[in-house]
């Protein structure tokens, strides 16, 4: 009996397979590769990134920290320093401080002041893709700075411009792959209709321009 349900089952699964579509093969056939399903969502994480980066970033990316330059990724703590527990995460406040001595600026971290952070927080206001104005953000502080990757040299917080650099280099990818869809699509075309010189050409021509990253 078990063996005649067995058999059934790949009967279907062969009758399905036979019905089955170009496309669905080939997402069955991907849905399969795990890596390939990291990869994907992994992809897909990004994008959503790129798509919503004022609301991912505290601030804009030209947005300025007078008090902190250079300074290092701020840690998020729920133990203080005498191991209370707070239910809402929060940073310790900190500012470059000259030393008295070698005239450098150091971070100094005040663990007297705690900044809180709150989610789904509003700050400051963008326009999201040119066509409404928001403030709302997936995290910030409403007293204080909050830089969680640190600030580069003119003190502007390196998170936010992380998310809005995504948002470039994403943009800078399909903008290629486009281009050279195009491109593609219209010298094969000219390629194929008119044949003879044309097409010994082209051909040549992509043949040196594939052979370039290679030189």
């Amino acid at each position: 009996m078990s063996n005649e349900r067995h058999t059934d089952a790949n009967d279907k699964k062969v009758r399905r397979l036979d019905i089955a579509t170009h496309w669905q093969l080939m997402w069955w056939r991907f849905g399969k590769h795990r890596m390939a399903m990291t990869g994907a969502a992994v992809l897909g994480i990004f994008l959503i990134i790129s798509l919503f980066a004022e609301f991912f970033a505290p601030y804009g990316s030209h947005r300025r920290n007078p008090h902190y330059f250079q300074g290092r990724p701020m840690g998020v703590h729920l133990f203080d320093d005498n191991w209370n527990f707070h239910l809402r995460p929060f940073i310790y406040e900190r500012a470059n401080k000259r030393d008295p001595v070698t005239f450098r600026l150091r971070a100094v971290v005040d663990t007297s002041k705690q900044i809180p952070l709150r989610f789904f927080t509003r700050g400051e206001t963008y326009t999201f893709w040119g066509l409404f104005e928001s403030d709302l953000h997936l995290f910030g502080a409403e007293k204080g700075f909050v830089n969680l990757f640190g600030t580069d040299q003119l003190g502007r917080d390196v998170f936010s411009r992380l998310m809005y650099a995504t948002r470039i280099s994403l943009s800078v990818g399909a903008i290629g792959v486009f281009l050279a869809f195009t491109v593609g699509i219209l010298m094969g075309g000219i390629a194929g209709y008119f044949g003879g010189i044309a097409d010994e050409l082209i051909m040549r021509l992509m043949e040196f321009i594939r052979s370039i990253p290679t030189l």
